[in-house]
């Protein structure tokens, strides 16, 4: 995919505020909003989707870099003599889509880098020398122990400089007596006087936990700051509030999006109206099928974006919002729940009549403290009597869809009407009535729905964190 943009510096010429003001600049240009007066990185993709690069010069050499915009990941470079090479990744699909790219044969990970340099944090270094002496090396070197080693400084004095402000604030000091100075001067006694990096790394780590909490703050302005446990800082740092932790960081690192293809856990309808056609309910399917209301003409094609950094959102409430498109309109009913768990739902028929019944009804949820309407409800079997469904004794029910997330301080409520077609005798009810299950982090629910002459569905709910 193409860059949106390139940034450019010469190390060699630049000075203490030269260098302080190409890390700002690069934090506003990747800012999408702000948090705290502190810009946010845009929303994490994968794969990625969005690039740009850097070219960092000394007056003999220039280095490419490829970075991410999403969360300033450097995922490869380009050698002075055009060669494309790019840090090895799960996939094994390149990012960098410039023929001849190469992988490097190891990833971007620290631990990945200090085992492919051969060193421990102890006997890394990053400063003015190094960082020149390191575009120097990368421009030309084949040598995989060199490249690594250098990566590492690049990563640390362009990454998370950007990313944190006492870091870019000590790499400024590198340069305060640096302009005019020669490739000479990259030697070992000035490479080897300058600070290591095993300081900032506790630092390092801490930025996305942060950054998270930071966004949460924005959130939940009522709530107090929480930062997890598990988050070390170094000795001399303690960060117990907001304005603490904003102080810290240089840009923020975003959100991440995630795409449910399996069940859909969004709980809601989609009500369509347009000049052809009374209101109704459409059912959500997979998002693999497609609903033809009317024909093959479009009714809407919109997005409905959320951003869990907006003051002011709408929690564990339900939301209606109106689309209007070139042929009508549609209120999407949905919710966003802070505090969740999945449910899948499956209901077996168990006893119907007949061995094959054709089964029709309806099959929906909701929450036991939300309004029984149709509009809070998820609707999971809906079939006409001319439209059922052939279900064996014992076999499931086919559903629109089977999970649904759930309030972990609520409680799930299944319920059905179901019955089976019988153009001779007359149609016999499978099941009428609803089960209620509290909801719990992981297990299994199973309740009956009872219907008349012995006949019954059972409803079970396999409860999982993993949304």
């Amino acid at each position: 995919m193409p860059v949106e943009f390139e940034m450019e510096i010469n190390v060699q010429t630049s000075t203490r505020v030269g260098y302080r003001d190409f890390i700002e600049k690069l934090r506003v240009r990747l800012g999408v909003r702000f948090s705290h007066n502190r810009p946010v990185l845009a929303v994490q993709q994968e794969p990625p989707t969005r690039f740009f690069d850097l070219v960092i010069r000394t007056n003999d050499h220039s280095v490419r870099f490829r970075l991410r915009m999403d969360n300033l990941y450097l995922i490869g470079y380009q050698m002075q003599n055009g060669r494309w090479l790019e840090f090895n990744n799960e996939t094994g699909v390149h990012l960098i889509g410039e023929q001849g790219t190469e992988f490097l044969g190891f990833n971007g990970s620290y631990i990945s880098l200090l085992r492919a340099a051969g060193l421990e944090w102890k006997e890394v270094r990053v400063g003015f020398y190094n960082l020149g002496y390191g575009i120097n090396q990368l421009a030309t070197s084949t040598t995989g122990k060199i490249r690594a080693r250098y990566l590492i400084v690049v990563i640390m004095m362009i990454c998370e400089s950007a990313r944190l402000i006492p870091l870019s604030d000590y790499m400024a000091t590198n340069f305060d007596s640096s302009y005019g100075t020669s490739s000479d001067d990259y030697n070992d006694g000035n490479r080897n006087r300058e600070g290591q990096i095993q300081d900032w790394i506790d630092l390092v780590r801490a930025w996305g936990a942060l950054s998270a909490a930071l966004l949460r703050a924005d959130a939940y302005p009522d709530e107090s700051f929480e930062l997890s446990n598990s988050v070390e800082f170094p000795p001399n740092r303690i960060i117990r509030n907001v304005p603490e932790a904003a102080a810290i960081l240089g840009i923020l690192l975003g959100p991440r999006s995630m795409t449910f293809d399996d069940g859909q856990c969004f709980f809601g309808a989609t009500t369509c109206g347009s000049s052809t056609s009374t209101t109704a309910q459409a059912a959500t399917q997979n998002p693999s099928s497609q609903t033809h209301g009317l024909g093959h003409d479009e009714i809407v094609n919109k997005d409905i974006s959320w951003d869990a950094s907006e003051i002011g959102n709408v929690y564990d409430k339900p939301i209606f919002q109106d689309l209007v498109g070139k042929n009508g309109s549609v209120t999407v009913n949905y919710a966003v729940l802070r505090n969740a768990v999945a449910a899948r739902i499956f209901v077996t028929l168990e006893q119907g009549g007949e061995s094959t019944p054709n089964v029709y009804g309806q099959v929906y949820a909701h929450y036991d403290n939300w309004e029984d309407d149709p509009k809070t409800t998820c609707l999971l079997f809906n079939r006409s009597s001319d439209d059922y469904v052939d279900v064996r004794l014992g076999q499931a029910i086919p559903l629109l869809r089977s999970v649904v997330a759930v309030p972990l301080d609520g409680s799930l409520i299944v319920k059905a009407s179901l019955y089976d077609h019988d153009t001779l005798s007359g149609d016999d009810e499978i099941a009428k009535g609803a089960v209620e299950f509290p909801a719990q982090m992981s297990g299994t629910s199973s309740e009956e729905i009872k219907g008349e002459d012995g006949n019954y569905v059972r409803v079970t709910v396999y409860w999982t964190c993993a949304i």
